[in-house]
């Protein structure tokens, strides 16, 4: 990245002008980072507050004090973005692990990817509810998305057939 490192990702894509009008409890506070956020090509240099799992707060130097418990990360001369997303991973491998290090997703993680896509190239499965389910319960390192692609669709209406399928295979 031309030399600039990430100071943190923060999942938004989008800046935040000012804290919500009640004032929530502030854990964690980002400092005088370089911010791009997706809404501007161009970056601000400010504070990222973060209340439990939220980002509640993205702009120029906080408009109030934040409480001494916070967690203050200094990330001057560093950059703050919003985690990114990968369409088109083949982490499947990682999602079906029985290693609970290997679903961390660290390959990905560690590149500031924080959304990974699974199914791509036509793989997946059509049992999308207990996909996400598995998901959910194995503790996944990213957040996770799913395409249903065409091999599992025609694998449940034509096995593994090697012909076309007929009408009477689409009315099913």
């Amino acid at each position: 990245m031309n030399g600039l490192r990430i100071a943190a990702l923060c999942g938004v894509a989008f800046a935040m002008p000012a804290l919500a009008q009640a004032s929530p409890t502030i854990d964690i506070v980002i400092k005088g980072g370089t911010i791009y956020d997706g809404s501007s090509v161009t970056p601000v240099i400010g504070d990222v507050a973060i209340s439990g799992d939220k980002i509640v707060y993205i702009g120029p130097k906080m408009p109030m004090p934040y409480p001494v418990t916070a967690r203050t990360i200094d990330a001057r001369g560093l950059i703050v973005a919003p985690g990114f997303i990968d369409p088109h991973t083949h982490a499947d491998r990682f999602l079906d692990s029985d290693d609970a290090t290997g679903r961390l997703n660290l390959p990905w993680m560690m590149q500031g990817v924080t959304t990974i896509f699974a199914g791509v190239d036509g793989g997946g499965q059509t049992d999308v509810a207990g996909f996400f389910h598995d998901v959910e319960t194995r503790a996944f390192g990213s957040n996770v998305a799913a395409y249903i692609g065409f091999g599992p669709v025609r694998r449940a209406v034509l096995g593994d057939d090697g012909r076309a399928p007929t009408p009477a295979d689409w009315i099913g």
